[in-house]
């Protein structure tokens, strides 16, 4: 009896201990973890070790909004071990990433981004540099190719996959179809004509890979970042979702280096696709720049962005397109007008019609403001110290931009919860470049996309054709609503509508 009355007290004493050391430990971790805070910068308190990494939500953005009612527009939260500068509303946004936009144009050195970014040579997890600015006049030297120079090229290849994909969608007679996968294979069909020159079927086995490279990319990667970013020690622990993820981006650099391989002699010296003008400016341009600015890493992996986030973006679009015309039939319905009375039933829209359909192009922008997939952006980091606001942030401080709090700003925005396409429309009916100017769904200043015109010029001009030949109903009965989920970019929740031959 003694005797376990003695082990009963050690044993006591022993988690007596424990708790102590614990207790002990959670402070002090505590303790480092403040002291890379912002001096009077406010902000939630998060939990011991993970800080605010898990208390965001499933839309972290419509967190960060409502937390910005309680701290201000520029706020700092603690994700796991990293001190985070938060920027909501278009105020703060502009003030960094315009007004001071060479200071706020860097990328933190997160896990997930450096694995991506391997020797320097990933143009979207690069910081602003010289050699970054040299990639992105690469970039807009080549798209312009195909949406200035070669529009007639361009808009072929649309009126091809459109017109491909309304035949498959309205063979259902009368059934209710989820039109995700048709879209996301027209638009990925179309890039890889203009990116490669490659004309692919559907069923190919490299086509759906990239694909399923492309959808899981953007499921794998939280858009506050991965935990993996925040919380070393999960980097030691096998993962299915990052084994699979280092996977397809293997798979995509593979795939896009093999193109290349077949690329590398351009005969007439007349570009025939994207690929082949970067590779023309690697050939003619400085020698020095070779391999420090276009090597053949650099190239694969700008490729790799450039088709990842337009496919995705593009396709996403217009699938939110097609949502919001159920949900408002009566858009719909003008749009129709609109277009019937612009182009006429006996042709198809054409992008020499961009100039006279204001309204289409009104309420493209319109569900991209309201949905603004991209929010948040892509983390920021501080290049220099700086202040903003009133707080000096050091240099190398990670912060993100809330792209969503500055598309519903009500300093900007009357009634910002509305779905109003009219906003974007100026008194006379032709569209207003200023409010445009104010929408972030391409971010704003240095890292602004620079595929901007061309996502826009896509997504309209398939947009336009789905409805100049197709009506979209909802099934009868339903409730068609805007749900989203986290990803890289907000991922809408899938839905079937009934398309009808006009």
């Amino acid at each position: 009896m003694a005797m376990w009355m003695e082990i009963t007290v050690s044993m006591s004493n022993l988690q007596c201990v424990l708790a102590l050391i614990t207790v002990l430990l959670v402070v002090i971790l505590t303790r480092i973890m403040r002291t890379t805070s912002i001096r009077g910068m406010p902000g939630p308190i998060g939990w011991p070790v993970v800080g605010s990494l898990f208390s965001l939500g499933d839309l972290p953005c419509l967190t960060l909004t409502n937390m910005a009612k309680q701290y201000g527009d520029v706020f700092q939260i603690q994700l796991g071990n990293t001190n985070v500068v938060i920027l909501n509303g278009a105020e703060a946004i502009r003030e960094a990433l315009f007004k001071k936009a060479a200071v706020f144009a860097g990328r933190p050195n997160f896990y997930t981004m450096m694995k991506n970014n391997g020797t320097g040579s990933d143009f979207a997890y690069s910081s602003y540099s010289e050699i970054w600015k040299k990639q992105k006049r690469m970039i807009e030297s080549s798209l312009k190719i195909f949406v200035v120079d070669r529009q007639r090229e361009l808009e072929d290849l649309v009126v091809m996959e459109t017109t491909k994909m309304i035949r498959i969608v309205t063979e259902k007679n009368g059934k209710a179809v989820d039109m995700r996968q048709h879209i996301h294979n027209a638009v990925a069909k179309i890039s890889c004509l203009v990116y490669y020159s490659k004309n692919y079927d559907y069923d190919n086995d490299d086509f759906t890979n990239l694909i399923s490279c492309d959808e899981y990319f953007h499921d794998a990667i939280r858009s506050m970042g991965n935990p993996h970013d925040f919380l070393p020690v999960l980097r030691i622990l096998p993962s299915r979702i990052q084994n699979r993820f280092d996977e397809l981006v293997l798979f995509q650099k593979r795939f896009v280096s093999d193109i290349m391989a077949e690329h590398k002699e351009i005969e007439s010296g007349i570009p025939r696709d994207i690929m082949d003008n970067m590779l023309l400016i690697r050939n003619t341009g400085d020698p020095s720049d070779a391999k420090k600015v276009w090597s053949h890493e650099h190239i694969c992996n700008i490729l790799c962005n450039m088709f990842g986030a337009g496919v995705f973006g593009i396709s996403h679009a217009i699938y939110l397109l097609i949502l919001h015309m159920i949900i408002y039939p009566e858009v719909q319905n003008k749009l129709l007008y609109d277009i019937d009375d612009v182009v006429s039933r006996k042709r198809l829209p054409q992008l020499s019609d961009r100039t006279k359909l204001p309204y289409s192009y009104a309420v493209v922008y319109e569900v991209m403001r309201v949905t603004s997939v991209s929010s948040p952006a892509v983390p920021h980091c501080t290049m220099d110290n700086t202040n903003i606001f009133g707080y000096d942030i050091p240099k190398g401080t990670p912060l993100i931009p809330n792209i969503w709090s500055a598309n519903y700003d009500e300093a900007i925005w009357d009634e910002p919860h509305q779905f109003r396409p009219e906003r974007f429309l100026s008194d006379d009916g032709s569209l207003n470049k200023k409010t445009v100017a104010q929408m972030m769904a391409f971010g704003v200043g240095k890292r602004r996309c620079p595929g901007e015109q061309m996502a826009v010029t896509l997504t309209h001009l398939i947009f336009v054709i789905l409805l100049h030949q197709c009506r979209f109903d909802k099934i009868q009965g339903d409730i068609p609503q805007v749900k989203f989920r986290d990803g890289l970019q907000l991922r809408e929740d899938p839905f079937r509508v009934i398309v009808t031959q006009r």
